[in-house]
């Protein structure tokens, strides 16, 4: 019962209607594409590609390579004045949304699936940029 009221509570905040089956997560990385903004039906829509990688002290304390997420992420509404003016390919950012998976087929006909986030945050990660406002 917590769960469908703070769901409830963040459909409030937001402005917006969210199903239960919704997975939100925060991504912590790098905007690793230019910025693509065009129109969906009658709505402005900007979209980009994350990468979040990890790394891990090894038992001598070096640092190590560990595994790499890559999403696209889209945004909507009110997001994609302040994406579009404020960030730029190379920029590190936290980003917070809804992920799913998304399929289609490739050229060649065959099934692929690719992971997106349907972001309800997005701003630059300051432990990695200076900003000024």
């Amino acid at each position: 019962m917590e769960a469908a009221r703070i769901a409830s509570v963040r459909a409030t905040i937001t402005g917006r209607d969210i199903t239960m089956y919704e997975t939100p997560i925060t991504v912590v990385g790098r905007i690793v594409t230019d910025l693509r903004r065009k129109p969906v039906n009658g709505q402005e829509l900007i979209s980009f590609r994350v990468a979040s990688n990890s790394r891990r002290r090894n038992g001598d304390g070096i640092w190590e390579p560990g595994n790499s997420l890559f999403i696209t992420v889209t945004c909507w509404g009110k997001l994609v004045t302040g994406v579009g003016a404020a960030l730029y390919k190379g920029a590190p950012v936290i980003v917070v949304g809804d992920v799913f998976t998304s399929e289609y087929d490739d050229k060649d006909g065959v099934r692929r699936s690719s992971l997106e986030m349907r972001a309800t945050a997005v701003g630059p990660d300051l432990s990695r940029a200076i900003v000024r406002f």
